[in-house]
């Protein structure tokens, strides 16, 4: 039989349940604002078992929901409360409900966890959160982190391809070593204004600037930081490059075609007196980009 990978403490939409939630928060009343020893408090945990409420392995599991979710941290075989859990103790369960089950979906949403609709999260939220509007916040909330991981997961995907696009292209053309210098800079850092540094058989490396979409119809709509704005028209060799992602389980996708900094500059916004802009939305016709990638021999 094959293990079931959610927590102890997750119904089936990988959520915590309320029952749970409550035994987390009697849990948090036996920690010592100094912090307890893990021993001590699961002593502790037998005794605010008397009356049957919560037994001690319902406790523990209260335990290991705290510590999933950042609400309580173990250092040296101890635990300590978090400030964000001091600061739920003095209000109400509703509340400490409403941001567990966010911090859940958080984590189902790094963990690249099927992603729930606003629908199905309502309805696992029903039994856990009573007020209406408190539970409206929570989709909410957690929808806006489901969007914020996906649009990560993707964009990951789309370097992923245009880093193998890139690499295949140069070995097709019988330059090996070319090909195994491509690299993909943003794992090392998001402050080049770049995603990936592709050799050219001649010249200067291409400097690609890697957006990625499921969404492509006649157009295909972007955004471009302006740092990333600010490396394109300063170097000559930086492209942005759109990339269709096709299959995201799969992580498939294929490349539509680049643009220069030089043909997209028109669409920067222009600063303002009292302020200036961090980000632009660019709505790209998919015909007028260039196919492929840049030249390999630059």
């Amino acid at each position: 039989m094959t293990p079931d990978p959610r927590p102890a403490w997750a119904d089936p939409n990988g959520l915590p349940t309320a029952y749970c939630i409550a035994s987390a928060m009697q849990v948090a009343t036996a920690i010592d604002a100094e912090g307890s020893l893990v021993k001590d408090a699961r002593e502790t945990y037998w005794h605010m078992a008397t009356g049957a409420l919560h037994p001690p392995a319902d406790l523990e599991r209260g335990e290991v929901l705290l510590e999933d979710l950042g609400l309580v941290e173990r250092r040296d075989q101890r635990l300590f409360l978090t400030p964000v859990l001091r600061v739920l103790l003095t209000g109400s369960l509703e509340a400490a409900t409403a941001l567990m089950i966010v911090r859940a979906c958080e984590g189902m949403a790094d963990n690249d966890s099927d992603l729930m609709d606003a629908e199905g999260l309502a309805e696992a939220l029903e039994a856990c959160v009573p007020d209406v509007a408190q539970r409206d916040e929570c989709v909410r909330v957690a929808l806006g982190k489901f969007d914020d991981a996906r649009r990560r997961l993707v964009g990951e995907i789309g370097e992923e391809v245009v880093h193998e696009a890139a690499r295949r292209e140069l070995a097709e053309l019988g330059h090996a070593t070319h090909a195994s210098a491509v690299r993909r800079v943003s794992l090392e850092s998001d402050g080049y204004g770049y995603d990936i540094v592709a050799p050219t058989v001649h010249g200067v490396p291409r400097l690609l600037e890697v957006k990625a979409s499921t969404s492509v119809g006649d157009s295909v709509v972007v955004y471009l930081s302006r740092h990333e704005a600010t490396v394109g028209l300063r170097e000559p060799a930086w492209s942005l490059l759109v990339c269709e992602v096709t299959d995201v389980e799969l992580r498939a996708g294929n490349v539509l075609g680049w643009l220069p900094a030089r043909s997209i500059a028109a669409q920067f916004p222009i600063d303002q007196e009292g302020g200036r802009w961090e980000s632009v939305q660019l709505t790209l016709a998919v015909d007028s980009l260039h196919p492929g990638m840049p030249s390999p021999y630059g």
